[in-house]
Order: C-alpha cells, then sequence, then structure tokens
C-alpha cells in the first residue's frame, strides 16, 4: 500500500524532525529546503537526542527541493513549518500549484491568528498544529533534540477530526511522534501563548534560558506571571478560560529545570544568537491587538513587544 505524499515546507529544526518522524512513519516526503538545501540534498538529517526519545537517527527524504515550485504534482499533506511573518503573510501562492482538493494544510507554526489567510483561501483545508519540540540546528542537517515531542492538532475552524487527519496521526504515531487530536485547537494554542508570549520575548531580550531569568531576582517569578495573567484574560474572553492552575504549571516547571540545571533556550533567543528575525508579531503583537478590540489592558506584553520590535529590527536591520 502507498504511503500518503507529504511535503514539508521549512526545515528548521521542528521541520527536519517531521520529515524524520513522517519518514519512518511510512510517508513519501518531500523536503523544501533553503539554506540547509546542499547538506540536505547530499547526505540527509541526522538528529541526536537520548535514548527516550529517538536516540541518534538518521534519515534521507524522498525528494529535496529549493522551492515549490519544482513540485509538479499533488500532495496529500502539505505541513508549513516556516516561521511567520507579516511581510511573508502566509505560503498561501506558493502551495496553491501542490494542492488537490483533498489536501490538508497543516501549520505547525507558532503564534495566534496565524490560520486566517489559509482559511481564506482553502476553506476546509486547514489544519492548526501546536508543537513542543526542544530542538535545534547547530549545522545545517544536524538537529539536536533536548526532550520529548508534543503535537496537538485540529482543524479551523473548529469540528471533530476528519478521517484524513486521523490517518496522518496515524502515521505520525507510527514513526514515534507523540500526537493527538482535538476538537477546537485554539484552546492548546492559547494555552502555549501563555509560554510562548512571554518566555520568548524576555528571552531574547534578557539573553537567558527560562531557568536563568527565574533566578535573576526574587521577584522575577512575580513579573513572569503577571505578564502570563495578561495573556490568560484575553483567552478567557474569547473563550478559552487560562487562570492560575495553568500559570503555576509553566512557572513551576521553570523552577523543577533550574533545579536540575536544565533551563530550555527559546526559539527567539536562538534567533538573537543567530542574528535571524524574531515572530515577533505572531507570537505577541497579535495577542495585544486582540486585547485592544476586547478591551483588554496589557501594559506589560504592550512593552514586550515594542522592546522585541527593537530587538528585532537591531538584528536585521528592519524599519518600520
Amino acid at each position: 500500500m502507498r504511503g500518503p505524499s507529504v511535503l514539508v515546507i521549512g526545515t528548521g529544526s521542528i521541520g527536519c524532525c517531521y520529515v524524520y518522524l513522517l519518514t519512518k512513519g511510512g510517508c513519501k516526503v518531500t523536503a523544501v529546503c533553503r539554506s540547509n538545501y546542499d547538506a540536505i540534498s547530499s547526505s540527509g538529517i541526522h538528529i541526536q537526542s537520548p535514548e527516550h526519545v529517538w536516540g541518534n537517527v538518521h534519515c534521507t527524504p524522498h525528494r529535496v527541493v529549493r522551492k515549490t515550485q519544482e513540485c509538479q504534482e499533488t500532495f496529500d499533506y502539505v505541513l508549513v513549518c516556516a516561521k511567520t511573518f507579516p511581510e511573508r503573510a502566509s505560503f498561501v501562492e506558493d502551495i496553491r500549484p501542490v494542492l488537490g482538493k483533498d489536501t490538508l494544510i497543516v501549520l505547525i507554526q507558532n503564534g495566534i491568528g496565524i490560520e486566517e489567510p489559509y482559511q481564506a483561501a482553502f476553506p476546509g483545508q486547514v489544519i492548526s498544529g501546536v508543537v513542543y519540540l526542544p530542538v535545534s540546528q547547530p549545522q545545517p542537517g544536524h538537529c539536536s533534540v533536548k526532550g520529548p515531542d508534543i503535537l496537538e492538532l485540529g482543524t479551523f475552524p473548529a469540528s471533530p477530526p476528519p478521517p484524513s487527519l486521523k490517518r496522518l496521526e496515524s502515521r505520525l504515531l507510527a514513526g514515534g511522534a507523540h500526537v493527538a487530536c482535538f476538537e477546537d485547537i485554539q484552546a492548546r494554542r492559547w494555552k502555549k501563548s501563555i509560554i510562548n508570549a512571554c518566555w520568548n520575548p524576555l528571552a531574547a531580550l534578557c539573553l537567558n534560558t527560562d531557568s536563568d531569568f527565574i533566578h535573576c531576582h526574587p521577584e522575577a517569578p512575580n513579573v513572569l506571571r503577571a505578564t502570563m495573567h495578561e495573556v490568560a484574560a484575553v483567552a478567557t474572553k474569547l473563550g478559552y478560560p487560562l487562570g492560575d492552575a495553568e500559570i503555576e504549571e509553566q512557572v513551576t516547571r521553570a523552577f523543577t529545570r533550574a533545579k536540575h540545571g536544565t533551563g530550555i533556550k527559546m526559539s527567539m533567543l536562538a534567533d538573537v544568537e543567530n542574528g535571524s528575525p524574531m515572530e515577533v508579531e505572531a507570537v505577541v503583537g497579535n495577542i495585544v491587538r486582540i486585547a485592544r478590540e476586547q478591551g483588554i489592558q496589557t501594559p506589560r506584553l504592550e512593552m514586550l513587544w515594542m522592546l522585541a520590535h527593537a530587538k528585532d529590527q537591531h538584528l536585521t536591520g528592519k524599519k518600520q
């Protein structure tokens, strides 16, 4: 039986891991690569991880291309694992030629409000994905994974998972992924935003891990909690109740990691170190805009938003 065909756009550290998991799960994977094209086309993807995750593994995609225009066929699934930037808007036009009427577009990306351009262009084909996976790509095609993966998937807008999504879930499970489908994925996306919208800009601005920040000053945990409460207030107003329990869960995890010396380097900190642009709008700015529409005050988030923008401009030379 032929395995499903999958196009993975964006082979950063997250994308590389899902190329591996899908390939191991029996899918025919085409990877769209940019800066790591030469490395992956010549020697595949190498992943180092603890034995309780995947161990040290290697995979070779079915095909490696530089851009979607090189693909002449349509795919069963298109995974978008690239970063989200306002000026890029989306990959809508890039992926249009490779979509069939039943193709699912799976957005494995950070942030809030990322799905609308795809839904407007391809209604009924959009899957929103929330991923937790501590991984970096220290050199092209070589990834370092520090802990287990979690992938949460659901339709956009909310509805029961269709059979085609359940088939993708089965392939990912067969490849060794930890994946689950949800009827309303936005609840999961907002829960992750408690982490992303707070920790990411803080890490980029302070140049430290979560465990470093939590111990930098006795008031640091309270500042973190107050900022997370602003995100939770916006989510709650939209019908996704978040509160003290979810916030304390994240603060406790940071304290635990600090105790064991296993602090997490957030993606925006990695961006700063690499001189790469940060997903400021998708991760922070969109939440601030929604808060304003809903009449919710978010002074801490607004400050982080502007400071992160300034940092981003310093990194990239962009002017607003």
